[in-house]
């Protein structure tokens, strides 16, 4: 987990994924009892990369991923990530971070694990 920040209680409809390169893969997960500004999805592989260790890096602003991933929703209750053209270097485990209309940071109790082989 990231120190520092909170978490919120999330149920993610598959905990692990195995996908095939190029592919595309869909992860979604779902939430109650937080009301959401903004947020986005991190891979925690990536802390290295982070600016600071403290916070993550949204996937939409890694060139990594660049033209590859998008947020198909986000809202109070549920959020979902679909990453296309899929690499096997985005084997890792996905989290959600939510920022509160109140400015508060809370990542997700749980995660994601893709695996692409």
């Amino acid at each position: 987990s990231v120190s520092g920040i909170q978490h919120v209680h999330v149920s993610c409809s598959k905990k692990e994924i195995c996908a095939l390169r190029e592919l595309s893969v869909t992860l979604t997960c779902s939430y109650s009892n937080i009301n959401i500004t903004t947020g986005f999805w991190f891979n925690l592989k990536d802390k290295a990369k982070w600016w600071k260790e403290e916070d993550p890096e949204d996937l939409t602003l890694d060139s990594h991923y660049a033209g590859r991933v998008r947020y198909t929703e986000m809202t109070n209750s549920s959020s979902t990530l679909t990453i296309t053209d899929l690499r096997e270097r985005d084997s890792g485990e996905y989290h959600l971070m939510f920022i509160t209309d109140k400015g508060e940071k809370y990542q997700s109790s749980a995660g994601v694990t893709l695996t692409v082989t």
